[in-house]
């Protein structure tokens, strides 16, 4: 048997699913696929992909009540489309993922968050028809979170505005849209000019139920310190996510019973045992890391990391002294939790440092105004800051 394989986007709750599923619970899982219709499909609209425009970018939320509350391996996708004539080879390209976002009006969430799931060219007859997309890899959805779908179709030709699809509109701020003539979306830096409405298509799911919960819990240092990007496993298996800047994470299992690791730098990793996931509900367990080496004279020091200007617009310098030298890191995240900027990495000396960062990520692509994380990590542990850029 094949082994599942997966990853858990930080703060998300969906799994990119790189191999085959291996059945955790052979009794409950292997189950039929079945079909979660979502929409009425009562309106046509150029939704989840714009054929009357040369390229578009399509992303929607789906919420856990729409998918009936089911958790599984999500192997393909319906939509329903209407169109006047005959179109071949168009090149389409899809994402999956989830969120605790409750909608889009903070803007995209970019496909470096999400699990491609299809890429390949789509023949669309015309007429009312039901169009299928296979996943080229299924995506393992537990049920905990927003589905996010995201659809970009590459710069190509022009078609009739007749050519439409099948969906509603539910509230104004669940979808978002963008289209043009002549850019070339890049669908893991979505344009700042989108258009956010309630539009999105009448989409079926074809699922293959699984039963799961979650594990959620919280990773401090024994003075109350939240410890981020702490990695929390399911030992012998490929589950395993990151503590977000309060030290919280959300594991989401198929059902059984685990030995769960929480390893972060400068303390002994440690292991729970005996962990219980039960169908639908969540367990909860925390962790409480004890310094590696409790003599103090042995510990190399860092003193207070320090943000300015803060709030900032074009740069903020950030500082910190080592008593003796040390390894370390330094990185900057997104409110999402994403590495967007490594600042620094290695061994540095002992005295003053002092590190820029220009609101800039690790590719040199301006990031939008908002709240970032500055984190220092070294051998006694993770310091945070909060960063506000304003532009």
């Amino acid at each position: 048997m094949k082994k599942l394989t997966a990853v858990v986007i930080l703060f998300m709750a969906g799994f990119c699913l790189l191999n085959a599923l291996e059945a955790v619970n052979p009794s409950k899982n292997g189950a039929d696929s079945s079909e979660i219709v979502v929409g009425t499909g009562n309106e046509l609209l150029r939704v989840p992909i714009d054929l009357y425009f040369k390229s578009s970018l399509f992303e929607t939320l789906y919420y856990p009540s729409e998918m009936q509350n089911l958790s599984g391996l999500i192997t393909g996708m319906k939509f329903y489309s209407n169109l006047p004539g005959d179109l071949t080879n168009i090149p389409v390209r899809a994402w999956i993922g989830t969120t605790s976002l409750p909608d889009l009006a903070s803007g995209w969430i970019p496909a470096s968050q999400l699990c491609p799931v299809f890429d390949s060219m789509l023949d669309l007859p015309s007429g009312e028809q039901v169009v299928e997309i296979t996943f080229d890899e299924p995506f393992l959805y537990l049920g905990d979170g927003n589905l996010v779908l995201m659809v970009h179709r590459p710069l190509g030709s022009a078609h009739s505005s007749s050519n439409q699809f099948r969906g509603q509109t539910q509230g104004s701020n669940r979808a978002r849209k963008a289209y043009s003539d002549a850019t070339h979306y890049d669908p893991e830096n979505p344009p700042a000019n989108s258009t956010l409405s309630g539009e999105f298509p009448k989409t079926a799911f074809i699922f293959e139920p699984i039963e799961a919960g979650l594990l959620r819990g919280t990773v401090h240092a024994a003075d109350g310190f939240a410890l981020a990007n702490t990695l929390i496993e399911a030992l012998d298996t490929d589950f395993s996510t990151l503590t977000n800047y309060e030290g919280i994470f959300n594991l989401p299992l198929p059902v059984g019973t685990y030995s769960i690791k929480a390893t972060t730098a400068g303390y002994p990793p440690q292991t729970a045992e005996g962990i219980v996931i039960n169908s639908g509900q969540t367990t909860y367990h925390s962790f409480v890391m004890s310094v590696e080496n409790s003599d103090p004279a042995q510990t190399p020091q860092v003193l207070a990391l320090n943000a300015g200007p803060n709030p900032f617009k074009s740069s903020v310098l950030i500082s910190f002294e080592l008593k003796q030298p040390q390894a370390l890191s330094l990185d900057i995240f997104g409110l999402r939790g994403q590495k967007v900027r490594a600042l620094a990495s290695g061994v540095q000396n002992s005295g003053s440092h002092t590190f820029s960062w220009d609101g800039r990520d690790d590719q040199g692509k301006p990031l939008p105004s908002g709240i970032y994380f500055c984190r220092l990590q070294s051998v006694e542990g993770v310091q945070t800051l909060k960063l506000l850029m304003l532009k």
